[in-house]
């Protein structure tokens, strides 16, 4: 079984993620919910997740901020990297997915 946490400000995008990750027959099962950056870096640091899920934009710490944070207090040395899996919508800006791809 392999933990997810899901980190985003927008409830349908969680509600959405938390359905298909626990219908999944891959034996995932989410092991935690965040609003933002600072709120799951505290989930993180009790309860670690296998994998994590993050928005890039959220108030009070982002999704590029944590992913250092994590990385800074020993966490996951590899992220999947922007240019493999990003789907960036088209309020994105260029420069943030820029920061995603250097972020790792």
């Amino acid at each position: 079984m392999y933990n997810v946490m899901i980190v985003d400000d927008e409830i349908m995008i969680k509600k959405g993620l938390s359905k298909l990750i626990g219908d999944s027959p891959y034996g995932f099962r989410i092991s935690g919910e965040a609003e933002d950056g600072d709120e799951a870096l505290a989930l993180w640091e009790k309860e670690p997740a296998d994998l994590i899920i993050t928005d890039i934009s959220m108030p009070v710490m982002d999704g590029l901020e944590f992913i250092r944070e994590v990385r800074k207090n020993g966490g996951y040395r590899d992220f999947i990297r922007l240019r493999r899996i990003c789907l960036c919508p088209a309020r994105t800006a260029v420069w943030r997915c820029r920061l995603l791809v250097k972020a790792g």
